[in-house]
Order: structure tokens, then C-alpha cells, then sequence
């Protein structure tokens, strides 16, 4: 930069943080990318570029090879560009290999299809919001996220809040059940499977502008990674005119017209006008980079490529072992809380039979006190009777020595002897009813006794954790393709690209799952809130399309004859 250049400041923002750097107005905007990119360590720059916000209040691009102050910008004050996605990969899984660009292309989707660029089936939302709490929030935890933890979370577009009458409890609660159901998913992960989802989305990755066709017509033109499609005005899901990129061999701009040329030179140009002649440019590089892209893709992957590929086995293989560390540590952990509750169950239990216990000694120990008091009262029995006994032998023996006494005496001494035998006999009976019932409180007692000592000396298991539990489970060998991303694409593959989009189907499980989901939502659809493009994807369900099915019917015959018949309608 030389000492008489101007310099300006900017913010430059991506989806995770934001950069405030300097440049001259009269630099390329290739030197202004490279300080970003150099800035982020970003590897996969082939994706990205600067946008901003153009004079006409319409979002626009910086062209690598044009000067900053060219380009249809105020730059007063703290200028502002967004560095994000302007490439989008065909295939998620097969294409993006840094993790840092998975992260850069989650963060843009999800705030495209929150903020209603990006048009989003209510079933689909709730899935996709399912995946993003995955990746915010790990796995469910009850007590880490006790009812209301999505209360300040934004998981749903405001318009399909709009559209159904449920409270955003509700809302709330069958995305919670969703994320429960994502268990053991590692935020990556969730991320990956939210895109896979996102990208069978109709406009995901597609640039719509306004032109002007044959005839003076209005329509959309869009722009994505598989190619270049034409759309009426108020129907951005279903083209009416779809050119993949196998069939185009270059795009071009004349004036401010767009021109497309294909493979087979004896077919005619396509041609369009932007509505917004300034947008010529824009459209033009949109549509070769993504061209390029495509064409790039089915070549063998270049020097740099096979390196950061390489390296992303490679981390993927440590990583995979981490995991797998991780996995085990968090198993042992669990079987190690799930060791300590069994062992405060059974103290908890063991409290409770000592406390049993404590009851039925306390009972004995009054059974033995009662005993005791009714062998003190039978003892005193017993020392009345041979007192008794002793006084009745007296009788006798003075009734043996005065034979001689008068009967009336002899008599009178016969009843008193004869009431003294009763009365020795009815306290025998007494003593021997106290004695009995003195047996069975003793047979109580020893019972209870014997049942108190066999529950102290019961054993009490306790489950104790193997020392050697990690040294008897291995960690599996994980052999990992270095072709990580899916590898080249075959000069084969590229001859027709409607091949690869039959092989993209949708997983059964997961539409059977979005067919429960959308039958429930419509029971609380409010009637006349649908927008147009929901009229559109009901219509597309009702005759099984999808994305990719759509694409093949407007791509059915050959290029000439779809411009014909497109150009008579």
C-alpha cells in the first residue's frame, strides 16, 4: 500500500464472530478476501466470498478482480461486509471437508431458513431445530434441562409460529422430544445431519434475480450447485426451465445481457436480462463459479485438496479413538453412578431394617420385662405355696399327735385342712398357668432373638467396579478411507447428472417420521394463514415430487426442445 493511499476501515462479520480490518478503496477486493481468509484459516476459500449490501438496497458481491471503489457501494464510514457461503456444495457429506466450514455453512443455513429466506416446510423446522439444540445443547438431560430450557432459544420462523394454534410450550416440547431422541449425537454430527436434511430443501443454495426473457416476460432466475433453473415470479419451488450444469458449456454476459451456451453448439443461446442491469455482473460470476465448481468436482482432486483430505483422515482417526475413549469414560461413568444410587438404595434399605429392628428389640426388651415380673410374681407364688405347703403339714402333724381331741375340734381342724388343700391347689394351677405362659414369652423372646441375628449377620451385596474394567475393553481399530469427503467424482459421473440426483433419495425413516409429524401439525393448522410457496409444496406432495424428482421432470428431452417448448408457453 503506498503512502499516498487512502485507507479505510471495515467490518468484515461471519456467523461466529466479526473482524474489524482496514484496506484502500483502490485495491482489488482479491486483496481485501486473502486478509480475510489468511485472518479466519479458512482452507476451503472456494466457497466464500465478501457480500454487502449495494446501493439500490439489494445484497451484491465482491468481484475478486475489481476494485473495491468500483463496485456499487457507499464506502462512508465503517463499511460493512459479510464473509459467508457464496458456493454451495452439491452433496454436504461428499464436499465439505473442514470442520470449520461445516460449522460457517450450519450457522448460514439455519439463520437463512430461520429469517424465512430459505422456504422451510413446519415439519422439516422441527426436525432441523431438533438437530441445532443437538449441537447447542449435547444430549437431553432432565435435570440440566428442566422444562422452559428452549424458552429463549429462536427454534422455529416466526411464520409457522403464525400458523398453527399452539402455544410456544408446545412448540417447545415436541422439539424437546425430537432432541431427546438425537442421543449420543456429538455436535458435528448434528450439524451434518441438520444439512442433509437442509439441503433437499428446494431454495437451499439458490441465488434468485429478476430478468427479463423473450417476449418481454418477467421471470426468476436461479442459481445453485447443480445448475441454472427458471422460475415464474410467485413459484420459487417448482421451475418451469431447469439447465444443469453437464449441459452448459459456458456462461457469458454481453452488455448487460446474460447469455447461456451449451455442450451441443447447434442448440440455441439462452438468453436473459436483468431487471437490475447492475446485476449482470453478479449473475455472471455466480454462474461461472458454481460452474466451475462443478466441473473442478469431477476432475481429480488437486495437490491441495488431497493433502486437506489426507489430514482430515487423519484427525478423523484420532478423533474416532477420542470418541471412542470418551464413549468408554462416559459408559464407566455411568455405571459408576448407577454403582453409588444402587449403594445409597441399599443403605437407605438398610437404614429402614435397622430401624425394624430397633422396633422389635424394643419390643422383646418389654416381653422380657414382663417375663420378668411374672417370674417374680410366680416365685412369690411358689414361696406361698410351700408356705401354705408347710402350714397344711403342720395341720397334719398336730392332727396326728392330738388323735384324742373332741370331735367338734377334730372336725373344725378336718375343714380347715381340707380348705387349706384347696386353696394350695388352685395356687398350684396359678403357678403352673404362670409357668406356661412364662415358656411361650421365652419361646417369643428366642424367636425373636434368632430373627434379629439372622437380619444383622444378613449380607448386604454391593456391586464393586472392576479396576481393570479399561483394560479388558479395547478400543476398536478404526480404519478410515483417506478419500474422506466421498473422493473425486468419476468422469462418468459427470455425463449425466441426473444419475446422481435419482442416487440422493430420501431416507424412508426419516420421511415416515416428517408424515407423522405433518399430519399432528395439521391438526391445529389455522385455516387461510398458508403462504403461496405452502400451497406450492402441498401441491408437489400431493404428486410425490420432491426436490430432486422436480428437477428430472423439467429436465426430460433435450435442450432445444425444452427452450422451444419453454419460449411457446
Amino acid at each position: 500500500m503506498s503512502a499516498n493511499s487512502s485507507v479505510n476501515r471495515c467490518v468484515v462479520s461471519t456467523f461466529e464472530t466479526e473482524y474489524k480490518m482496514v484496506y484502500d478503496p483502490k485495491c482489488y477486493a482479491r486483496d481485501l478476501f486473502s486478509t480475510v481468509i489468511s485472518t479466519t484459516g479458512i482452507r476451503e476459500q472456494w466457497y466464500f466470498g465478501l457480500s454487502f449490501t449495494n446501493n439500490q438496497g439489494e445484497e451484491d458481491w465482491l468481484i475478486l478482480d475489481k476494485k473495491i471503489n468500483k463496485h456499487d457501494i457507499s464506502l462512508k464510514g465503517d463499511v460493512k461486509f459479510k464473509f459467508k457461503f457464496k458456493y454451495f456444495p452439491e452433496n454436504v457429506v461428499e464436499d465439505i471437508i473442514q470442520n470449520v466450514t461445516l460449522r460457517l455453512l450450519f450457522y448460514q443455513v439455519k439463520n437463512s431458513i430461520l429469517s424465512e429466506s430459505v422456504y422451510c416446510p413446519a415439519e422439516k423446522a422441527i426436525l432441523l431445530a431438533s438437530f441445532a439444540v443437538q449441537a447447542k445443547y449435547d444430549d437431553f438431560d432432565a435435570e440440566k434441562h428442566p422444562p422452559g430450557y428452549l424458552a429463549n432459544e429462536r427454534i422455529l420462523c416466526q411464520k409457522i409460529i403464525d400458523q398453527h394454534d399452539r402455544s410456544k410450550r408446545d412448540w417447545e416440547d415436541v422439539v424437546s422430544e425430537f432432541h431427546k431422541k438425537n442421543r449420543g449425537m456429538f455436535a458435528d454430527e448434528a450439524m451434518i445431519e441438520y444439512l442433509k436434511v437442509a439441503q433437499d430443501l428446494e431454495m437451499f443454495g439458490l441465488s434468485y434475480f429478476e430478468v427479463i426473457v423473450k417476449n418481454d416476460k418477467k421471470l426468476s432466475l436461479g442459481i445453485d450447485a447443480l445448475g441454472i433453473n427458471i422460475y415464474d415470479l410467485d413459484k420459487k419451488l417448482s421451475p418451469k426451465l431447469s439447465f444443469p450444469w453437464s449441459e452448459i458449456r459456458v456462461v457469458s454476459k454481453k452488455r448487460k445481457q446474460f447469455r447461456i451456451s451449451f455442450v451441443d453448439r447447434k442448440k440455441s443461446t439462452f438468453k436473459a436480462k436483468p431487471v437490475n442491469p447492475k446485476m449482470t455482473a453478479t449473475i455472471y460470476y455466480l454462474a461461472t463459479g458454481n460452474h466451475d465448481l462443478f466441473v473442478q468436482r469431477r476432475k481429480g482432486d488437486t495437490i491441495e485438496i488431497k493433502q486437506m483430505k489426507e489430514q482430515k483422515a487423519i484427525e478423523m482417526k484420532i478423533r474416532e479413538r477420542e470418541l471412542q475413549a470418551f464413549k468408554r469414560e462416559k459408559q464407566l461413568r455411568q455405571r459408576v453412578e448407577e454403582a453409588q444410587k444402587n449403594l445409597e438404595k441399599q443403605y437407605k434399605d438398610l437404614e429402614e431394617q435397622m430401624a425394624e429392628r430397633n422396633k422389635e428389640l424394643e419390643k422383646a426388651s418389654e416381653s422380657i420385662r414382663r417375663l420378668e415380673e411374672q417370674l417374680r410374681e410366680a416365685q412369690t407364688m411358689k414361696d406361698d405355696l410351700q408356705k401354705q405347703q408347710q402350714e397344711l403339714k403342720d395341720m397334719l402333724e398336730k392332727m396326728e399327735k392330738d388323735r384324742e381331741m373332741d370331735a367338734e375340734e377334730k372336725e373344725k381342724l378336718q375343714s380347715e385342712i381340707k380348705a387349706k388343700e384347696e386353696e394350695i391347689e388352685a395356687v398350684r394351677l396359678k403357678v403352673a398357668n404362670q409357668e406356661e405362659e412364662t415358656r411361650k414369652i421365652q419361646n417369643e423372646i428366642e424367636e425373636a432373638k434368632k430373627t434379629i441375628k439372622e437380619q444383622v449377620e444378613k449380607r448386604i451385596d454391593i456391586p464393586v467396579m472392576n479396576s481393570d474394567f479399561e483394560e479388558k475393553e479395547k478400543i476398536p481399530e478404526i480404519v478410515v478411507d483417506k478419500a474422506i469427503g466421498g473422493g473425486n467424482r468419476s468422469s462418468s459421473d459427470s455425463s449425466d447428472s441426473e444419475d446422481e440426483e435419482k442416487e440422493r433419495k430420501p431416507d424412508p425413516k426419516t420421511e415416515n417420521v416428517l408424515k407423522t409429524l405433518r399430519e399432528d401439525l395439521d391438526k391445529t393448522l389455522v385455516e387461510g394463514r398458508e403462504t403461496e410457496e405452502d400451497r406450492q409444496h402441498r401441491d408437489n406432495l400431493k404428486q410425490g415430487r420432491d426436490k430432486y424428482k422436480t428437477l428430472r421432470d423439467v429436465r426430460m428431452g433435450n435442450t432445444k426442445r425444452r427452450i422451444d417448448t419453454f419460449e411457446n408457453m
